[in-house]
């Protein structure tokens, strides 16, 4: 388990792929920075049961800093909704009910609808 504990804790990620969806939400806590560093660039997976118990209580916000070689997928209808600017760095904002996700600009970011098996109905 990894439990950032109080105030802003930074998670590093150096592997190719982070699959918030594969992982318990009881592993990672209480953390409100991702910083992707792996110059091939890292793959994020996020739902939004993954983002909220990522962050500490009280805390609706989750900050993702990488490069134009990282990838951060949104397996549930974030909403898209401008950007914000935090010192020199502009992030684009997704919100999730109360929560958001804020991802560098740098970073290629979609909203991925999950396909079912099964015809469409």
């Amino acid at each position: 388990m990894v439990d950032g504990g109080v105030g802003t804790d930074t998670l590093i990620v150096r592997d190719s792929t982070l699959d918030l969806t594969n992982i318990d939400d009881t592993i990672l806590k209480n953390i409100e920075v991702i910083e992707l560093d792996n110059a091939s660039g890292t793959t994020v997976n996020l739902k939004s049961n993954d983002l909220a118990a990522l962050l500490e209580t009280g805390n609706t916000q989750l900050i993702i800093n990488g490069t134009s070689n990282d990838v951060v997928e949104f397996n549930d209808s974030f909403v898209p909704g401008g950007t914000q600017t935090i010192g020199d760095v502009t992030y684009d904002v997704y919100t999730y009910g109360a929560n958001t996700v804020l991802v560098s600009e740098d970073i290629a970011s979609d909203v991925v609808i999950p396909s079912t098996p099964g015809p469409d109905s």
